[in-house]
């Protein structure tokens, strides 16, 4: 008779980080305090947390309809606290660090407006071309809410025109969700699981069985998955691959936010991307199955 002793949550998702329609607010941060860096509704093309090659992402890519020289607002009033520029990574980048703690970080620009651009034309002029990393006296250049700092690019580590926009912790310096600060972006879409994984361990490090099962996505949007998974062993793991959609017609795949693995409505495991540790991000590889993700995608 089959047995199924403990269930151990394999974390080795595909796609991690994306906007939920709801969403709870447990660690205080501001609602309603920063706005969106553009004045029109955004579309994402990518989410917090999700799996990227060798590290997590760190904040939304917000799309820019393919183009470049977009104007980028500040999302609060603050201060310039850091400009910089690289042909790889960030590309060129505005950090403003505001009053409540925060700081707000806007990549791969194409160009920096007034104060900014000539900050960065004095680093230029000193004979630095390559890699340009300033960092500015808190208060000394404010910026005020809503004014426009920068134009949206594509430089640096980009494969094509957006705005990368993240919300730090000015003291640690962690990444945190920008859907946590409640900012302003519809979410039409469900998530959607397409396939599970089971993995069977006839012992601690080793399984015996990798078994995966095609999920309807009807049937996920219906609630009737109603289907009987065997196994053969007690110690049981579980992968997903999976993505969401802010649009029903939006092409970007995103990534999760939030996973919950639960037996009879009781929480065994959850996955939760609400904080980066950049100094963690490679901890990436240890969610993946590396050999089925390069031999099955």
């Amino acid at each position: 008779m089959p047995l199924l002793f403990k269930i151990y949550c394999a974390m080795m998702l595909h796609y991690t980080g994306s906007i939920p329609s709801q969403i709870i607010y447990q660690n205080n941060y501001p609602s309603n305090y920063f706005q969106l860096p553009f004045a029109n509704e955004i579309e994402l093309a990518g989410t917090f947390g999700e799996l990227r090659p060798n590290h997590f992402h760190s904040g939304w890519d917000i799309k820019t309809n393919n183009q470049q020289g977009y104007p980028v607002h500040a999302v609060q009033v603050g201060f310039i606290s850091r400009i910089k520029l690289s042909n790889k990574g960030y590309g060129l980048a505005i950090y403003i660090t505001h009053p409540n703690g925060f700081t707000s970080v806007y990549a791969h620009l194409k160009k920096l407006n007034k104060i900014g651009d000539k900050i960065l034309q004095q680093q230029l002029m000193n004979g630095d071309t390559d890699q340009i990393d300033i960092h500015l006296p808190i208060h000394k250049y404010k910026i005020k809410k809503d004014e426009i700092i920068a134009f949206s690019g594509n430089s640096g580590s980009s494969e094509a025109p957006h705005l990368h926009f993240e919300i730090r912790d000015a003291f640690t310096e962690e990444a945190i969700n920008p859907i946590f600060f409640n900012l302003n972006v519809n979410d039409t879409y469900s998530p959607i699981i397409s396939k599970i994984g089971i993995y069977e361990w006839a012992e601690k490090n080793q399984a015996s069985a990798i078994k995966s099962y095609a999920v309807s996505i009807q049937e996920l949007l219906n609630k009737q998955m109603q289907k009987m998974i065997v196994v053969h062993q007690p110690i049981v793991s579980i992968a997903i691959n999976g993505f969401d959609k802010q649009f029903k017609d939006s092409k970007s795949k995103l990534g999760f936010t939030e996973i919950e693995l639960l037996t009879n409505k009781n929480k065994v495991c959850t996955i939760d991307f609400d904080r980066l540790i950049f100094a963690e991000s490679k901890n990436i590889n240890f969610m993946l199955d590396s050999i089925q993700y390069k031999k099955h995608n």
